[in-house]
């Protein structure tokens, strides 16, 4: 795994390689490929099958409030667990490339399922704020990965999609509609219909009781820190961003050591 990107260097360098050579590398970039499928696919089908399965928590018709009403499911916890953890194996055991790629369709193809589930969900009155907590627990997972799939654009396209339709689900079945609306008024912000990841600003409303995770420091702190904690620093696009950051790229850079080593 840690050799998969030279491997498909070596590989477009056709002058370096002929005959046998030129073989035994196919192969090896092959089998490579067919590794990394197999990782996704076990990580997929570890959230899909068992991480997110929950009988009993997941019971929508009682009548009785879950942990009254304190904390979201069970499955949605270990989700994230799960997830976070996945993602520090993947920053020291792949190269760089491979490590957001394996942890963005794991990402994807997990959310998807939850996005379908929740939006067929029609909880009870009593099992409300667990609907309201799951969601919001899956959405704040998500916005405390975007960061790390900084590179990946068709990750955070699907993502950004995903999230809107879990936030529109949440909007019709878990938010009250006149605090919604006195929100909204606060909040103030016009919205750019051809930028999906304003998703996050709702997160800051206080209808739905969660606060976007950078506190509303914005975009340009949120970019700096997928920079430096990207498994391959690009110091390139740091420098850049960090020039036009007013001092928050130094303060991104001296936080970051003390964060990077902790899953």
């Amino acid at each position: 795994m840690s050799s998969w990107t030279l491997l498909h260097e070596m590989l477009n360098s056709t002058s370096l390689l002929e005959g046998p050579r030129m073989q035994l590398m196919q192969d090896l970039c092959l089998s490579c490929d067919m590794l990394r499928d197999q990782v996704t696919s076990y990580h997929t089908h570890l959230c899909i099958t068992s991480l997110l399965q929950d009988p009993a928590g997941h019971n929508w018709n009682n009548v009785r409030p879950f942990f009254e009403g304190q904390r979201c499911s069970f499955a949605v916890q270990m989700w994230a667990f799960h997830l976070k953890a996945l993602r520090y194996d993947l920053w020291e055991l792949c190269p760089p490339q491979l490590a957001v790629k394996i942890l963005g369709e794991v990402l994807n193809t997990s959310l998807l399922h939850i996005e379908k589930l929740y939006s067929l969900i029609r909880p009870s009155s009593a099992r409300l704020p667990q609907f309201r907590g799951d969601i919001l627990g899956t959405l704040a997972t998500v916005a405390s990965l975007l960061p790390f799939l900084y590179d990946d654009a068709d990750s955070l396209t699907s993502l950004h999609t995903h999230c809107w339709s879990l936030l529109s689900s949440l909007a019709v079945l878990g938010c009250n509609l006149d605090l919604l609306g006195s929100s909204m008024v606060q909040h103030s912000t016009p919205l750019v219909l051809e930028d999906f990841s304003q998703w996050r600003t709702f997160l800051d409303l206080s209808a739905f009781e969660l606060q976007w995770p950078w506190g509303g420091v914005g975009e340009r702190v949120e970019q700096l820190w997928g920079l430096v904690s990207a498994p391959q620093p690009r110091w390139d696009r740091l420098l850049a961003v960090s020039g036009c950051a007013c001092g928050l790229g130094a303060c991104v850079c001296l936080c970051a050591p003390l964060t990077m080593s902790a899953p």
